[in-house]
């Protein structure tokens, strides 16, 4: 009774959930315990996991760290703890999908507390899925502390003060580096990802700019300085190099120094103009606001002017005698010094943007000595006149102290008409000498302190 045969034991007529007829053969497997046991069935497939716990995109190891491996099928019955005692580790593990959670990062020397599994927690990236079915795989966790800042003008001096200070009307270039700072003697880290954000108010007021433009007293180029992230900017950052090679995390903008600020109190800092700055990078955003004071000049009211005496000439040049002559300056530099003996020069943002780049000054030029009527030459804007042969490169004027420096290039040359008995010409300046009440900001290095008071100062203009 005992035999088994390979024959069906009986054929299975019937009809399926959908009405299909059912018709097959069918054996019977019966066994000499009553109970037949489980098949214990093991997978042995093996794949390769590589756990990383780092500090930054550098790679900073953070300490010891322990990760716990859990099925989520059966998480009560199996798991498995990785230590890593650096900041990566591979091993090998069952081709299956686990969970992995971090369960602590501790430093070597000093104490953290849950400052790493905290930052894993806010980020939702403490507990990740590990997929090792088909292949191996890596699981990372990046820790970014708060990024740390510094900021530089390239027109400050270095000072033995805290406090920032720039010149008005100077070209200047913010400079913002960015890092990440670990423990136990771990170096800094500058490769960051993120973006900077600058609110710059070391410019104008935008109605002021546009109205100082439509005049004509600054170019265009200037207005975009003076309003360089004037309404906020978020620049990305950017590094030096590329990939796991990058570095020196920076954001670089150049900007134009406006007029000094002769009330606003900054950050406990006297007549100051407002810089902030901050740093989006993840979780964090720092933010620092930053006094800078504008050391320099500016108009309170014009008081009078009067005009330069055109008595003093800039140049004469003689006309030889004799039909078909004449005689010729080529570039000849032509510098006037002009000085007070009384009142300062004024050297605030109206002179290094208007006068020292391009101040619209007429020389008049009078054939002849003793011609009573003068004929406009040269100008910055029109060229020279129709009447004579000459050109004149810009004008430059520079101030210091009491005085201020007119300079140019000069090319000019009599007339070759036979009928023109005496053609002398004498170069006269067409200035116009402007008296200001002004209020002139500084700052004592000694004390660490700015000061304002209120001075005449003289400036030139063109007519």
């Amino acid at each position: 009774e005992n035999e088994r045969t390979r024959d069906p034991k009986d054929i299975f007529n019937g009809m399926n959930s959908i009405g299909e007829t059912l018709s097959y053969a069918y054996f019977h497997a019966d066994a000499e315990e009553e109970i037949q046991r489980p098949v214990d069935f093991r997978d042995i497939t093996m794949s390769t996991a590589r756990f990383e716990v780092a500090g930054g995109l550098c790679n900073r190891t953070l300490g010891l760290s322990v990760i716990e491996l859990t099925l989520p099928t059966c998480a009560d019955t199996w798991s498995q703890v990785v230590q890593l005692d650096g900041w990566f580790q591979g091993m090998q593990l069952p081709a299956q999908v686990m969970d992995a959670r971090l369960v602590s990062t501790d430093a070597y020397d000093v104490d953290i507390g849950d400052t790493v599994t905290n930052y894993f927690t806010a980020t939702n990236m403490r507990i990740q899925s590990l997929d090792l079915i088909d292949d191996n795989a890596t699981l990372r966790w990046e820790y970014h502390p708060e990024p740390k800042f510094d900021v530089k003008l390239s027109a400050s001096p270095t000072i033995p003060c805290d406090t920032i200070i720039v010149t008005s009307g100077r070209k200047t270039t913010i400079t913002v580096t960015v890092r990440e700072e670990f423990w136990d003697d771990q170096p800094i880290c500058t490769h960051v990802p993120g973006n900077v954000t600058i609110r710059n108010e070391l410019g104008e007021p935008e109605d002021d700019v546009m109205e100082m433009a439509e005049a004509g007293t600054i170019t265009a180029a200037q207005a975009t300085l003076l309003l360089a992230c004037r309404n906020r900017c978020s620049l990305p950052i950017e590094h030096i190099g590329s990939g796991d090679g990058a570095e020196g995390a920076h954001v670089v903008i150049p900007a134009l120094v406006g007029q000094p600020d002769a009330v606003a109190t900054i950050a406990g800092v006297q007549y100051a103009k407002l810089l902030e700055i901050g740093v989006l990078a993840g979780v964090y955003s720092p933010m620092s606001t930053i006094p800078v004071v504008v050391t320099g000049m500016k108009i309170i009211s014009e008081d009078f002017t009067m005009d330069f005496p055109q008595y003093f000439p800039v140049m004469i040049l003689y006309d030889p005698p004799g039909d078909s002559s004449h005689s010729f300056y080529e570039s000849v530099e032509a510098t006037t010094d002009i000085t007070s003996s009384e009142y300062e020069a004024f050297t605030g943002l109206e002179f290094e943007a208007a006068i020292g780049v391009t101040f619209e000054v007429e020389v008049d030029a009078c054939a002849g000595l003793g011609v009573s009527s003068c004929k406009d030459l040269f100008t910055l804007e029109g060229g020279i006149s129709a009447d004579f042969g000459g050109s004149m490169s810009e004008v430059k004027m520079t101030a210091e102290e009491k005085s201020i420096t007119v300079s140019s290039t000069i090319t000019i040359a009599t007339s070759e008409e036979n009928d023109a008995i005496n053609n002398d010409m004498i170069l006269v300046p067409a200035f116009v000498v402007t008296f200001a009440e002004t209020r002139k900001i500084s700052f004592d290095i000694d004390n660490c302190t700015s000061t304002s008071e209120v001075i005449i100062t003289w400036a030139l203009e063109g007519k």
